[in-house]
């Protein structure tokens, strides 16, 4: 049986929002060790923090904002450290797990040799979950998201760790498609939701606004320019599988699992 870790990139200025997902793992998670990459939090924060989370779990402190896919490489290595066999649960530090959050069939599908990533339902806003129609379905999608959470094995660690450490505008598109070109199938499983309370404070957007960032593999992924740029030279729309290349396709197709 592989080890459970589910691994978070956070920054100080969503404490809070960190803390109500702690909590939330406690009750519908118990089971997976919790890595913790917290970018310009304090000494009190964490100490707070780790009186949430188990003994077996990690808070991995860096003075310094990295970017979202470099500090979750950080908690990749420390992870590659401790365990052989495993499987991730990339998480974001505004997601809330809930009675319908589900891993079981997910962790299932992972035991497929030829399966990348398996990527969780979810909605915006509590006042939407139960609205939410769960259906035991798992949809092939080349370009998957963090949703309610990006689950992958030891079998992309390092395909993931072989990407330059850089600033990049988007990590889940970009590692969809680096387990895409590697033969890899992804997918999306409908059968579980939980909450994922985007465009809240700092994110993604506050990220892009910080200053100039990488795009990533543009041979592999077709970056199209946002509409509401506001002249925003990192402004790109988060990439989809219809952005997948020609070239990529190929290597998918010669590389095939």
């Amino acid at each position: 049986m592989r080890d459970k870790y589910i691994l978070i990139a956070t920054t100080s200025d969503r404490y809070e929002m960190l803390k109500q997902y702690l909590w939330s793992i406690v009750l519908y998670a118990k089971d997976w060790h919790v890595i913790i990459v917290g970018q310009k939090y304090s000494d009190k924060q964490i100490n707070k923090i780790q009186k949430i989370i188990s003994k077996t779990s990690v808070v991995l402190s860096l003075k310094e904002k990295v970017g979202m896919h470099n500090a979750k490489m950080i908690g990749l290595e420390h992870i590659r450290s401790l365990s052989e066999s495993y499987v991730v649960c990339s998480a974001d530090d505004d997601m809330v797990f809930t009675h319908r959050t589900s891993f079981d069939k997910a962790l299932k599908k992972l035991e497929k040799p030829n399966v990348g990533f398996v990527s969780l339902g979810w909605v915006k806003h509590s006042n939407q979950l139960e609205a939410y129609k769960s259906v035991d379905q798992f949809v092939k999608q080349d370009i998957v998201y963090t949703g309610g959470g990006m689950l992958f094995t030891e079998r992309l660690t390092e395909i993931l760790l072989n990407e330059p450490r850089l600033e990049y505008v988007c990590d889940n598109s970009l590692w969809s498609v680096l387990a895409y070109i590697n033969g890899y199938k992804n997918y999306r499983y409908r059968g579980s939701c939980t909450i994922h309370n985007i465009c809240k404070l700092g994110g993604r957007r506050t990220w892009l606004n910080s200053g100039i960032k990488v795009l990533g593999r543009q041979d592999l992924l077709d970056y199209k320019p946002s509409a509401y740029t506001n002249n925003n030279p990192n402004d790109y729309l988060i990439p989809t599988s219809k952005d997948i290349t020609l070239y990529a396709k190929e290597l998918h197709k010669n590389n095939m699992k």
